[in-house]
């Protein structure tokens, strides 16, 4: 009995030390090697989503078994809620961001040490089960093998994408830090989305450098996928290792979708996340529900519900069919109480979104683009203006068979309808239903992607993607009875296609027979550069003043010709070494797409933008000139653009961002240049020119 004692106080007091010794080793004080540091600070943060999960978990449903997998999300989601009132109130600084995270690790080490007997009867089985199953824990180790190299790979990644994240999601997540809030009223990726996959990086980039941002995406979200798959239950029993480890291999070599640090990987943990909550509340739902225990279940899907809209502006779409769809069918299969939980749900997502909406309105004078146009221009929209119905159409099937990563998606989607979904929930038909009108919505408003297809499909892989683990989970966990003609359909049907979807999928992924943005994108490729890029960091010195590029010196230097507090807009490639605390700092970084109202006066000439900035308290303004920009606003880009790109959008765009070119050009021949080094222009609106 004391053995027993001593080994259940020896897992906790292990875990509590390890949690203890990574929290010292990221404190800004000691230097380290940039991948050590970011690999514990991002273990770190996913251990902080459990332990704000566990907590929840202990206040909500003390007597039900949670999984790590479900703690982390539900924790995640509570993250995202606390980041969105602090930028509500323009206090998620990095000071708060570090004690957000902090307080995560002591949750998460005090749940250690309560269900200490819990954490010692698991190692004990995992123990037991590699001894009973060397097969499968052979196979398991593969799996964790390859997650592991993912992990590395992401952890290493340096590589940003020039597009987006050095203009753009870079300098948002620093801005916050900085600020506290993110408010950027010319910015339209600002405009399209309320920003907490904008939060998750932020809270990586506390101890990591800027350019390993990839990192929440590619390896703490893909762990959490992982969590979540590994903790599935059906019927209140564990899964088989058979689906596990098929629906884990699935997931660790899938190409890699992400051209930018944006949600791609988080999408697919909170909608898997909402069917696994759905499902976790049906199998622990009281015999007779009232409205005093409903509470609870609306808390959790609200919190997770919330946190997912906040990740893409298009994931409001399935998300509202998904549960629409299940409380429908929950509302039917009561006979009292009707509507209370729907009402209670409702309420609690509306309240996690609120402060995101705060924000969002602060920022861009919209509480739901493009519901509520806000700063837009609506001369740029996303749908073709030539689009017909039936083009529309063939681009809906089109997208279906052929764009992404799941090259089969009508196959799983086909093997889901054909199973049963007992219960009064059906959070397998609710993902399904949801998936799909998600991804029709999409096309709808986004018929510009005909343009370039691929594009396309980084907007719904997260719900797709998620309807499939749902799928190939159900598929291999159902209650098998020949004697009846659907219980025959379940046990081999279904089933069969999801190995034939699965076979088919994994051939494109090795074979590499994907084209576009995926054309390099296949299985041996992606652990190649993987492993190279955990190489070369391995080598890299620590941290120190002599590794800070030489750029950040050179904004500063430009920020400096500004005095402290004063408003400044900049359109510039790397915006993310500016002091955001110092100046309120705009970033122009899509021209023609958004900016506050009466909107930028374009093919007016210098003078009446001049006019118009000056109106919006804007005196100083930084770009880069057209011959010294690395990339996004190159003149030769966007006559290439505009001469030979198919998408109307981007020749539309074009126009708007070589007029604006055109201006700020003018702007630094007309009025006085306060700096002017490296192609880097600072220009005084108030002042002629000598």
């Amino acid at each position: 009995m004391n053995r027993y004692v001593a080994r259940k106080w020896a897992a906790s007091a292990l875990v509590v030390l390890i949690l203890a010794v990574s929290l010292v080793y990221v404190l800004p004080s000691i230097e380290r090697n940039p991948f050590v540091e970011t690999a514990v600070w991002s273990a770190l943060l996913l251990g902080s989503f459990i332990g704000y999960g566990s907590t929840l978990r202990r206040l909500l449903f003390s007597t039900a078994h949670v999984d790590l997998g479900l703690r982390a999300v539900w924790g995640a989601s509570v993250v995202c809620f606390i980041g969105g009132l602090l930028m509500a109130m323009s206090l998620m600084k990095r000071p708060a961001a570090f004690l957000v995270v902090e307080i995560g690790v002591v949750l998460l080490a005090w749940s250690a040490i309560r269900e200490r007997r819990a954490l010692t009867n698991r190692l004990r089985f995992l123990r037991h089960a590699t001894i009973v199953a060397p097969g499968i824990a052979l196979a398991a180790l593969v799996i964790a093998s390859l997650f592991l190299i993912r992990y590395v790979g992401a952890c290493s990644d340096l590589q940003t994408h020039p597009w987006d994240d050095d203009n753009a999601y870079l300098p948002f997540a620093t801005k916050i830090l900085q600020t506290g809030t993110l408010l950027e009223p010319f910015s339209f990726r600002r405009l399209s989305a309320l920003g907490g996959q904008t939060l998750f990086t932020a809270l990586t980039l506390v101890r990591a450098d800027e350019h390993q941002l990839r990192v929440f995406d590619r390896g703490v979200s893909l762990a959490l996928i992982l969590l979540l798959l590994l903790g599935c239950r059906r019927h209140g029993k564990r899964l088989a290792a058979a689906p596990l480890l098929l629906g884990s291999a699935f997931v660790v070599t899938l190409p890699l979708l992400a051209l930018n640090t944006s949600s791609y990987y988080s999408g697919v943990v909170f909608f898997f996340a909402i069917f696994r909550t759905l499902s976790f509340l049906q199998a622990n739902a009281d015999n007779e529900p009232s409205p005093h225990t409903m509470w609870r279940s609306a808390i959790v899907i609200g919190l997770v519900a919330g946190a997912t809209c906040t990740l893409r502006q298009n994931y409001f779409a399935p998300v509202v069919a998904l549960l629409g769809v299940s409380f429908i069918s929950l509302e039917f299969s009561r006979k009292r109480y009707r509507f209370v939980e729907t009402s209670l749900v409702a309420s609690a997502s509306f309240l996690t979104l609120m402060p995101w909406l705060i924000v969002s309105y602060r920022s861009n004078h919209t509480f739901l683009y493009p519901l509520m146009a806000g700063t837009s221009n609506p001369a740029l929209a996303l749908r073709a203006s030539g689009m017909t119905w039936v083009e529309e159409v063939r681009l809906i099937v089109w997208g279906a068979f052929q764009a992404g990563p799941i090259r089969v998606l009508p196959l799983f989607f086909l093997a889901g309808v054909l199973l049963p979904d007992p219960g009064p929930r059906k959070p397998l038909g609710a993902m399904i239903v949801g998936s799909a009108f998600g991804y029709v919505a999409l096309v709808h408003s986004m018929t510009q992607a005909d343009a370039d297809p691929e594009s396309l499909s980084r907007y719904f892989f997260g719900f797709t993607c998620a309807t499939v683990l749902s799928v190939l989970v159900v598929a291999f966990s159902q209650r098998r009875d020949p004697r009846t003609s659907d219980q025959l359909r379940v046990a081999w049907v279904a089933p069969t296609l999801v190995v034939a979807a699965l076979s088919v999928h994994w051939f494109a992924s090795v074979a590499g027979l994907s084209s576009g943005l995926l054309s390099k994108a296949n299985f041996f490729n992606e652990y190649v550069v993987a492993l190279r890029r955990f190489d070369q960091l391995r080598q890299t010195a620590t941290r120190s003043p002599a590794c800070t590029p030489p750029e950040r010196a050179l904004y500063l230097r430009l920020q400096s010709c500004v005095p402290a507090g004063q408003r400044m807009a900049v359109l510039l490639d790397e915006p993310f070494y500016f002091d955001f605390a110092r100046n309120d700092i705009l970033n122009l970084d899509t021209p023609g797409f958004s900016s506050p109202s009466p909107g930028i006066p374009y093919f007016r000439g210098s003078e009446v933008v001049r006019e118009y900035f000056l109106k919006q308290g804007i005196r100083y303004i930084a770009f880069v000139r057209s011959d010294s920009s690395r990339y996004a606003y190159r003149r030769e880009f966007w006559l290439e653009f505009l001469v030979t790109d198919s998408a109307e959008l981007h020749r539309n765009e074009a126009v708007y961002a070589l007029n604006f070119i055109d201006t700020l050009e003018a702007f630094a021949g007309s009025y006085q240049k306060l700096f002017d080094e490296r192609g880097l222009v600072l220009v005084d609106l108030k002042e002629g020119a000598p």
